[in-house]
């Protein structure tokens, strides 16, 4: 079977799935078999199932946060110049800063 991770509470150690069948499933930690990364809502599983419980979790594809990895820092933006430079020569009200004008470094 397959679905989604709905939930998961590390204080209960248990959540739900939502089943491509169109069924929920809860499951608890110990049914997650991907010692790696943490249940993430989202998530994409594979998994059996004994009535209307989650057995064998395994993840197919993580979450769009990540799948419990860390998220990257930001990287600098390319543009030299910063974003009181672009609305001096431009009219705030006409058009929003376009995202190549922002900076990371002091004005």
């Amino acid at each position: 079977m397959t679905g989604r991770v709905l939930n998961f509470s590390a204080q209960t150690n248990s959540g739900a799935i939502s089943g491509d069948d169109g069924l929920r499933y809860t499951f608890t930690g110990s049914a997650w078999m991907d010692s790696t990364r943490r249940p993430m809502p989202g998530a994409y599983v594979d998994f059996e199932t004994d009535g209307n419980e989650a057995r064998a979790i395994y993840l197919s594809r993580p979450a769009s946060g990540g799948g419990g990895k860390p998220k990257t820092k930001p990287q600098p933006a390319s543009s030299p110049y910063c974003w009181a430079d672009w609305a001096s020569t431009n009219s705030i009200s006409d058009s929003p800063a376009p995202a190549s004008s922002f900076c990371w470094q002091p004005c």
